[in-house]
Formats: C-alpha cells, structure tokens, sequence
C-alpha cells in the first residue's frame, strides 16, 4: 500500500471516527443544547467547559462566533464562526448542531 492510500485510508477512519461522535453527542444531548440555544438567544453570549477545556460563544445578527481555550482557561486559541440565519427560529433550529460539533470538535482533539 502507497502512502497516499495509507493516509487516505486514516483520513477516512479518523472522519468516520468524528461523525460518529458528532451524532452521538447530538442524539443524546439534544435537549441540553436546545437549552443552551434559548439562553444564548437570551444572554448574547455562553460560557461552558467541556472536557476541562473552556468554550465560549456569542451571537451576532446572523451567526455565532466561538471560541475554544485549550490551555489554562485564560486565552482562547482556536476560533470558528458559523451562518445560522437573520431569524431566530432558524438560529433555534441550527444551534444545536453548532453545539454539537463544537464538543466533538474539543472531544475529538483531545483523543485523537
């Protein structure tokens, strides 16, 4: 086996490997994050920690910027954003994924 295949081979198992994290996480803890979504609607921003790491998001008028710290809690290191729509039905309705994916994104970093 080439090397190429060797390490599409490992690209495929680690994505498997993550979206089948992402779908446990969503399945059971979706009304955890259906939680969050409403009191982040309300507050603006939403601190959590998540495997000892800190997590931090904030809406804006048409998306949600988060923030992951993985060091001592005092900086946060990585930064993603993403489209959730102007209305807030649909920010309700794609919060939860957002969650969801941000938590693998921490579990999975941390175990693979």
């Amino acid at each position: 086996m080439s090397q190429d295949s060797a390490e599409n081979l490992n690209d495929a198992v680690r994505d498997d490997a993550y979206f089948a994290l992402f779908g446990e996480l969503i399945s059971q803890n979706s009304s955890r994050y259906e939680e969050q979504a409403s009191s982040l609607l309300k507050e603006g921003s939403l601190v959590l920690r998540v495997d000892n790491h800190w997590v931090k998001y904030a809406i804006d008028r048409s998306g949600c910027t988060c923030d992951i710290s993985y060091d001592s809690g005092k900086t946060f290191s990585k930064y993603s954003w993403t489209r959730l729509g102007w209305t807030r039905k649909n920010k309700e309705k794609r919060l939860p994924a957002f969650f969801a994916q941000t938590e693998a994104d921490v579990k999975f970093g941390l175990e693979n």
